[in-house]
């Protein structure tokens, strides 16, 4: 690029003399429209293949410009040549974009083949720790540790939380209401102004072609106050909007400008990562970081997801999709990035969700499963307690049950969810299945999030159990010490075969004889912690969570356990 950047240089010579002091030579430059065509169309055929897309359009908007050139009056020569010079200056500084830095060049796909198998090696590096890459060391890598960023791989998938267009920085002078821009202006004055009784902070910002009023509301103002000093430089990227003094940007992002950089195009001339910030890591620093990380590591980012289903998918590589969601090049479109609609960001989202289905079907079918108890289905005190009902069991509730029974009997622990409409029955289709684990000789426990519900269990569940010959107890934490201590050595002694409770029944002064399963009831908070506690008593019960209203927490006990 370097030799087509010099190319459009040469160009730009006769343009610059043309309009130098005032255009007093444009009289004596003869046929110059003609001339400029001819230059200008064999270098539209010498653009790079690479960078066709980029430079192409705006080198045929110049051809165009020039078309007409000569028969043009000398105030429109004037106003064509100062449209060319801007043009072409726009493409001499996107050439220094397209150059900036080596590329991050995404890898062929056999390279990628040939990676995955050796994964170990892929690992190994990924795995090294934050603090051993360039300009991080062991003080800002208790900073990324903030953010849980230990390795590598953590800090590759620390991905940005939205995306500055930096591309063009507009003037002042040139803002569109209404729209999203970036401007760089010196702070003029900083200062609170009180409307009634609510405090903003407003800080006026100038760049000699005018000045722009930023606003706080809220936030960290005071803060502020110490950053924008009089004097200080800074990048300002937001909505502007018109007020009564001219024009505004109200809580924008925003960057403290060191003297040289304009000159690094990792933050500039770009669309730039924007990343959720700690204390002592700010954007410039987390960019620099991140690039050095992608150059030397991203070559080490492994997906065995079969290249036939990533080209039926129309995936991007691995590679590429996390070098783009860290640095978009420079004709993308940022609103897919912003939205998170990217093709880089629909890659890795992809993967996430493979892996994540993929382990849950590994899950499911029981190959690293903690193994439960496998339940016998004689069913004598089943039938008995049907025979009890004066009513029979609805299809549905009969389906269930068959399909509850079956993940008894299998021997991996059971984790299902039962929904259904309040008074449809989910506490009779339970019964069923603790009736079934106590004719295994073993205990089953119904956990409700209050005791007023715990209460009415006990109540429902002994009318049922008693005439079949089950014991039922109630356990909750306002009892008496005695009548607490009676409870648990009935539990501790297998004497009590139904036991209801509240969160009581997981601590650690409980100690069932043989716990086969646990009845979780109306979005009781039981998951990964709750069954832990169960595992530490050496207890592998099956768990039935109970609702007539899954919200997101009870639907994620049915993926996470």
């Amino acid at each position: 690029m370097e030799s087509f950047k010099k190319n459009l240089q040469k160009i730009e010579q006769p343009l610059q003399f043309a309009a130098r002091d005032d255009f007093k030579n444009l009289s004596h430059i003869k046929d110059l429209g003609k001339a400029m065509t001819g230059i200008i169309a064999l270098q539209i055929n010498a653009i790079p293949s690479a960078a066709q897309n980029r430079f192409k359009p705006p080198l045929g908007n110049l051809l165009t410009l020039f078309s007409d050139y000569d028969a043009q009056d000398s105030a429109g020569k004037k106003t064509k040549i100062i449209e060319a010079i801007k043009i072409l200056e726009r493409l001499i500084d996107a050439i220094d974009v397209f150059d900036s830095h080596k590329p991050l060049s995404p890898l062929r796909e056999e390279q990628i083949n040939e990676r995955i198998l050796d994964l170990k090696t892929s690992a190994e590096k990924l795995s090294v720790p934050v603090q051993y890459l360039k300009g991080v060391g062991p003080k800002m890598a208790a900073r990324f540790q903030a953010k849980k960023i230990s390795t590598v791989e953590d800090l590759l998938y620390f991905l940005p939380r939205t995306y500055e267009d930096r591309r063009e920085i507009r003037r002042i002078n040139k803002l569109e209401t209404g729209r999203i821009q970036t401007i760089i202006a010196v702070v003029v004055l900083s200062e609170f102004r009180y409307y009634g009784r609510k405090r903003i902070l407003e800080v006026t910002v100038s760049d000699n072609t005018g000045n722009l009023t930023v606003k706080w509301f809220k936030g960290r103002t005071s803060y502020l106050t110490g950053i924008f000093k009089k004097g200080v430089r800074a990048i300002f990227t937001g909505p502007v909007t018109p007020n009564y003094a001219g024009k505004t940007m109200i809580h924008p992002e925003y960057e403290i400008l060191e003297e040289d950089d304009d000159e690094n195009l990792l933050n500039f001339k770009r669309i730039v990562p924007v990343y959720s910030e700690t204390e002592g890591l700010h954007q410039k620093y987390i960019r620099k970081v991140m690039y050095g990380a992608l150059d030397q590591y991203s070559r080490y980012i492994a997906s065995p997801i079969p290249a036939e289903i990533c080209r039926k998918r129309n995936l991007l590589n691995i590679h590429e999709a996390m070098l783009t969601v860290h640095f978009p090049g420079h004709d993308e479109q940022i609103e897919p990035f912003i939205d998170a609609r990217s093709e880089s960001h629909r890659r890795l989202i992809y993967d996430e969700f493979f892996f994540f289905q993929l382990g849950m079907a590994v899950k499911k079918s029981g190959r690293i499963l903690d193994k439960g108890i496998s339940f016998h289905l004689e069913g004598r005190l089943l039938d008995r307690f049907y025979a009890s009902l004066h009513f029979t069991l609805t299809a549905a509730q009969q389906r269930v049950i068959a399909e509850i029974q079956k993940d008894l009997q299998s021997s991996t622990s059971m984790n299902r969810l039962l929904q259904g409409d309040v008074g449809s029955g989910k506490t009779l289709v339970a019964m069923a299945a603790m009736i079934t684990v106590c004719e295994n000789a073993c205990q089953a426990a119904l956990m409700a999030p209050t005791e007023i519900l715990a209460r009415q269990h006990y109540i429902t569940l002994s009318a049922w159990a008693e005439p079949i010959g089950l014991r039922v107890v109630l356990l909750t934490g306002s009892m008496t010490n005695a009548a607490r201590n009676e409870i648990l050595a009935q539990i501790a002694s297998g004497q009590a075969d139904i036991i209801i409770g509240t969160h009581t029944l997981i601590q650690e002064s409980v100690d069932f004889k043989k716990l086969g399963l646990a009845v979780i009831d109306e979005q009781h908070r039981f998951g990964v912690m709750q069954r832990a506690l169960l595992r530490s008593k050496g207890i592998h019960a099956d768990v039935l969570v109970m609702t007539a209203t899954p919200i997101p927490r009870t639907l994620a006990m049915t993926v996470y356990g």
